[in-house]
């Protein structure tokens, strides 16, 4: 079985030969981190990339955020990136997108967390509306490549999933609006909600239309990131009202061309969404936060095999052997014994985890996966000293290692 097969059969309840491998983001931070502790040669990709050496030496299968390359699935032209002061308040400046924010710039110290302080988005008004609205528009020739056979045949020979990310209904207009200013505006001006998001609908419909055309997909995952702590930004009443339709309009359009997954993203606490999610069609939810109080062992008990789950693992319990064996036998038997379930870290890998506690995290799971027996924490020690030894001596003899990290042109 294929990676892409293997995948797609895990998040749909198929029948993989073994649920598809992937533990988790390991963002720029974390990398600096773990190369402190002994790993020195990972390849810098920047803040929100996975050094590529990590998935061979982990036994991971490849990262399954994919692209299309020379294909644009948002706006188009985008804004010219502008840095409009750096000072000792931190970098001010206006991204692709048309935001301007302040943020830490160059003197960032966690890679791949970054912090911002937002001070104005392009849309304020149905007047600012109709300006953004041009740059979504599916006929224009220039977000497109140039050949498309090219792009059929490489995505042909790709060997990890095509399962391509864009912006949500939500996550769209919080771009072109603001978060609060986005809140505000489905009591203020609800007719404009309405029409920026039957517009994004449509232009995803159309745009896919023309793609599906060309090129096969995996899978299709919309970002919403939609929910705090305890639940979602806005109700589900208005989950239901503006945007369950365009949902049920969007997953069925890609259904129908046969692209077989359709997930979707949110951070925070979803259980008051989950519903709403499996009506509108969708194949999987990706993190289930746990710190957001998301328990996916019940969602699971409730839902059955109607909602897939990605991610699940408590982030900051992957600390100390003992601490990681008491998270992952929680919750990750039952949840694989019971399948749609690809587990790991519940979003990012923050960089105080332990490069040790990961693998062995990394471990358990392929452990419990493959039926195999356990190493619980009393045996951890002399287990990873040897599988770290082991994991070394595989660096060393692999082409891309040793060698030193490639640095950010920022720092």
């Amino acid at each position: 079985m294929t990676n892409r097969q293997r995948f797609i059969e895990t998040l749909t309840f198929g029948r993989p030969d073994r649920v598809y491998y992937n533990f988790g983001l390991a963002r720029g931070s974390t990398v600096e981190a773990w190369q402190k502790q002994g790993f020195t040669g990972f390849t810098y990709s920047g803040e929100y990339g996975n050094p590529p050496e990590l998935i061979p030496l982990t036994g991971q299968d490849p990262n399954f955020f994919g692209k299309l390359p020379g294909v644009e699935l948002g706006m188009y032209p985008k804004f010219e990136e502008q840095i409009i002061r750096v000072d000792e308040k931190g970098r001010l400046w206006r991204d692709s997108m048309g935001i301007v924010m302040l943020d830490a710039g160059e003197n960032l110290k966690t890679k791949g967390f970054r912090t911002r302080s937002y001070i104005s988005h392009p849309v304020t008004d149905r007047n600012s509306w109709e300006k953004i609205r041009k740059r979504f528009a599916e006929a224009d020739e220039g977000r497109y490549p140039s050949d498309w056979s090219a792009l059929s045949r490489r995505l042909e020979r790709e060997d990890s999933p095509v399962f391509i990310p864009i912006d949500g209904l939500f996550w769209g207009l919080r771009n072109w609006v603001g978060f609060e200013e986005l809140c505000m505006m489905f009591y203020d001006d609800p007719e404009l909600i309405d029409d920026m998001m039957e517009h994004l609908t449509c232009f995803y419909i159309d745009l896919f239309s023309k793609i599906l055309d060309h090129i096969e997909l995996d899978g299709v995952l919309l970002n919403e990131d939609m929910c705090y702590k305890h639940a979602p930004m806005i109700s589900p009443e208005m989950v239901c009202t503006y945007m369950l339709p365009r949902y049920k309009r969007i997953v069925g359009f890609l259904k129908g061309k046969g692209v077989p997954l359709v997930a979707v993203d949110s951070d925070g606490h979803v259980s008051h969404l989950l519903d709403i999610w499996v009506e509108a069609g969708f194949d999987a939810s990706f993190p289930i936060e746990i710190a957001a109080l998301n328990d996916p062992v019940e969602y699971r008990k409730k839902l059955g095999r109607k909602l897939a789950f990605v991610g699940c693992i408590d982030k900051r319990e992957i600390r100390t052997y003992e601490m990681t064996y008491r998270e992952v036998m929680s919750k990750v038997p039952y949840l694989l014994d019971q399948g749609g379930f690809i587990p790991g870290i519940d979003h990012a890998v923050p960089p105080d985890v332990p490069f040790a506690s990961y693998v062995y995290m990394g471990e358990l799971i392929k452990a419990l996966a493959e039926g195999r027996s356990v190493v619980d924490p009393k045996g951890a020690d002399k287990f990873m000293a040897d599988k770290l030894s082991e994991l070394k001596s595989f660096w060393n003899h692999q082409t891309f290692g040793p060698k030193l990290p490639k640095k950010d042109p920022a720092d």
